[in-house]
């Protein structure tokens, strides 16, 4: 097996089995560490104009993973980017404690950048080619 990358996490697949270990659900919201106990997943990275793709890809990583509500949104972060990252950054500053639910956070998300991900039809079609 190869080492690690320097700075890279650390996934335990569990006792050789090639499987993560999940604790019991009465015990998961409190060890959960917001590195995912999932293998390596490769999330889209959010900008701008990708909006409904990256919220959708997100809220299935959540629903396998079964991430806690408290950790969503910091997890989340992690795959925000530009002009996004910035909102972000200053929309969780202003909350007092940083702790905001997912719910909340995707209707401001969605109220924000749902028309930057609209765009031009015609150019969307452009960009297939």
């Amino acid at each position: 097996m190869k080492p690690a990358e320097p700075g890279a996490p650390h996934v335990d697949l569990g006792r050789g089995r090639g499987l993560p270990r999940y604790q019991p659900e009465a015990r998961m919201e409190e060890e959960y560490n917001l590195l995912s106990r999932l293998p390596r997943v490769n999330l889209p990275k959010f900008e701008r104009d990708n909006f409904q793709d990256w919220l959708y890809w997100i809220e299935q990583f959540f629903e396998v993973d079964r991430t806690p509500e408290h950790a969503e949104v910091r997890l989340a972060a992690i795959n925000i980017e530009g002009r996004a990252l910035q909102w972000h950054r200053a929309n969780i500053t202003a909350v007092p404690g940083g702790v905001v639910l997912w719910r909340h956070y995707v209707a401001d998300l969605t109220m924000r950048f749902r028309r930057a991900d609209r765009g031009d039809p015609l150019s969307k079609l452009a960009k297939l080619k």
